[in-house]
C-alpha cells in the first residue's frame, strides 16, 4: 500500500485482501466470545461486523504515514516499513430508549489461519512529486516525468525507474532489511509511479487512478504532473511548504476533481483547521 509522507489520516486498510474467519460464537459485555464446537465463519472485510486498525510494529504505534515520516531515520528519503493488524469486533445493540448504538472490542491481533503469525501490511510512504525517490519534488522530477512521458509515447519499454536512475536494488534491500514481505523492481516501479502521478495517484502504474476508473486521463504520466511538481517545488521553495491541494492544484481543487489521496487529506485539513475551505491560495 502507497501514502504520500504528509497524510495525517489512519492508515487505510480498504484494500487489504483475503479472506477474514471468526471462530463462531456470540457477544458477552461488548466482547466476542468463541464457541470452539462451532466452524469458523467467514466474516467480509467490508461487513461492517469489523474494524481492522494497522499500525507499525516498534513501541511507538504509529497509525498514520505522517508520524511514521516525521520520525524516519534521518537522511531517509522514503519508508517501506511492515504494518501490524489488529481486529476490532463491533456490534450494533438496542438499548432500552429504543435507540442502537454501536460497541467496539478492544483491539486484538489479526492471525494467519496457516500458521497463526501476525497478519502483516506493506506500507510504502514517500514525498508526492518525488520521482526519482530521494525525498524532494523538485525541477529533476519534472524533467524525468516529461523525458519519460516523451518515451512512452515513441514506442520506448523504458521503465520510470530506468528514466529516473533509481538505485532499485537498494531499495529493495532498505525495503527488506525493515521487515517489509513484499518488494521487488515491479513494486519500486509502481511507488515511484505513484508519487509522481500527481493528479491520479495511481497505484498500478497507470491502469487506473487512485479512486479506480480504468484508463483515467489523470493515471498517465505527463506535462500535467511536471507542471504540478514545477508549482510545488516553486511555492515550497519561497515559502518553505505548500498544500498541494490549496497552493497547487487549485483548479482541481474548485473542480473537485482532486485525486484521492489529496483529497482525503485535504478534506481531513479542513475538518481539523489546518485549511478554509472559501479562500483557497492563488
Amino acid at each position: 500500500m502507497f501514502y504520500l509522507s504528509h497524510d495525517p489520516r489512519d492508515f487505510d486498510s480498504a484494500k487489504m485482501t483475503g479472506t477474514l474467519y471468526r471462530q463462531a460464537g456470540w457477544y458477552e459485555n461488548g466482547e466476542w466470545v468463541p464457541d470452539p464446537n462451532r466452524e469458523p465463519e467467514v466474516v467480509p472485510l467490508d461487513s461492517g461486523k469489523v474494524e481492522i486498525k494497522l499500525e507499525t510494529m516498534d513501541d511507538n504505534h504509529f497509525t498514520n504515514p505522517k508520524d511514521v515520516y516525521d520520525h524516519r531515520t534521518a537522511g531517509a528519503a522514503y519508508v517501506a516499513i511492515p504494518l501490524r493488524a489488529s481486529i476490532i469486533e463491533k456490534e450494533v445493540i438496542t438499548k432500552e430508549d429504543g435507540t442502537t448504538e454501536t460497541v467496539k472490542s478492544e483491539p486484538k491481533s489479526l492471525t494467519s489461519v496457516a500458521d497463526g503469525s501476525d497478519v502483516i501490511a506493506n506500507a510504502w510512504i514517500g514525498v508526492k512529486g518525488d520521482t526519482d525517490l530521494n525525498g524532494n519534488c523538485n525541477a529533476v522530477d519534472a524533467s524525468y516525468v516529461l523525458i519519460y512521458a516523451a518515451r512512452l509515447g515513441a514506442g520506448d519499454t523504458t521503465t520510470l525507474n530506468e528514466v529516473a536512475d533509481v538505485n532499485v536494488t537498494g531499495v529493495i534491500e532498505t525495503a527488506t532489511g525493515l521487515g517489509v514481505t513484499r518488494a521487488n523492481a515491479d513494486i519500486v516501479e509502481d511507488f515511484a509511479y505513484f508519487l509522481s502521478d500527481t493528479n491520479g495517484e495511481s497505484s498500478d502504474h497507470g491502469a487506473s487512478d487512485a479512486d479506480g476508473n480504468l484508463k483515467a486521463a489523470a493515471a498517465a504520466l505527463n506535462a500535467v504532473d511536471a507542471a504540478n511538481q514545477l508549482v510545488w517545488s516553486a511555492k515550497a521553495g519561497a515559502n518553505g511548504s505548500a498544500n498541494w491541494a490549496t497552493e497547487v492544484m487549485v483548479s482541481d481543487l474548485e473542480a473537485g476533481t482532486l485525486p484521492r489521496h489529496t483529497r482525503g487529506i485535504y478534506e481531513w485539513e479542513v475538518a481539523n483547521g489546518v485549511v478554509t475551505p472559501e479562500t483557497p491560495a492563488e
